[in-house]
């Protein structure tokens, strides 16, 4: 492997080609791009409990740059509906690594309204996605780790992109930077009668998806679970590239 540093560049730079050609084909400005990546990462560190503060040093910004990206993170892109759907959806994903109270969901989401908290948990118990635990202190768990829960709409078609695009970069970090043999990753290309594209679509309705609730079922009262993210997606390979 390169030399940390540059490793870190590379595997970066790939990313952002990757987003230049999304933005290349919306016609999106550099400019725009540009301010979007520094608000990418002031959200970023917002969402990991930074301060607004804390993100100016981090990011060698003023206070007023600071409050100024502050207010254009809640008017442009988190919308009641958007956070509607990236609240839940956070909550769960912590739920993974197991049982966890209301305070402890609370330390860990600092940076959403307690409110907005509260109504993603009750969101997810309508759902049926987690459970109430009683005891000395009442815990929320998961019902079901391997949820594949369809939601229409625009906002929560972009929560699943985030939550693709999250497994992705899980993905990048443990190949490339820890050495580990817990992620896979494979890109195939072929050529597809369009008429067979039904079929493929069966093929996981009916063999993969069973076959991963299986897993899961194992899983269950085992003393040595792992929490697991897989993605399966497919799509007409671009003749631009």
């Amino acid at each position: 492997m390169d030399e940390p540093a540059t490793a870190h560049r590379r595997v970066l730079y790939a990313f952002l080609r990757a987003t230049a050609r999304l933005a290349e084909r919306m016609h999106v400005p550099a400019r725009d791009m540009q301010d979007w990546t520094r608000l990418a990462y002031f959200h970023e560190l917002r969402t990991a409990g930074m301060t607004v503060a804390d993100v100016c040093g981090r990011l060698g910004i003023s206070a007023p740059t600071g409050a100024r990206l502050s207010r254009a993170l809640k008017t442009d892109f988190l919308s009641p509906v958007e956070e509607e759907h990236d609240v839940p959806k956070r909550i769960a994903l912590m739920l993974w690594s197991g049982p966890m109270s209301r305070a402890r969901i609370g330390q860990i989401l600092s940076s959403a309204p307690p409110d907005a908290i509260d109504k993603g948990i009750r969101t997810l118990l309508r759902e049926g996605r987690v459970r109430e635990r009683d005891g000395r202190t009442s815990t929320f768990e998961i019902t079901h780790a391997e949820d594949r829960l369809v939601r229409p709409g625009w906002a929560a078609r972009l929560g699943a992109l985030s939550s693709l695009l999250d497994h992705v970069v899980d993905v990048v970090h443990a190949r490339f930077f820890q050495e580990s043999d817990t992620a896979f990753a494979r890109t195939i290309s072929l050529r597809m009668r369009k008429r067979d594209r039904d079929e493929l679509r069966r093929f996981y309705e009916e063999q993969l998806w069973p076959f991963l609730k299986e897993l899961e079922e194992r899983a269950r009262d085992a003393d040595d679970p792992e929490p697991t993210r897989v993605s399966i997606l497919w799509g007409q390979q671009s003749e631009e590239r």
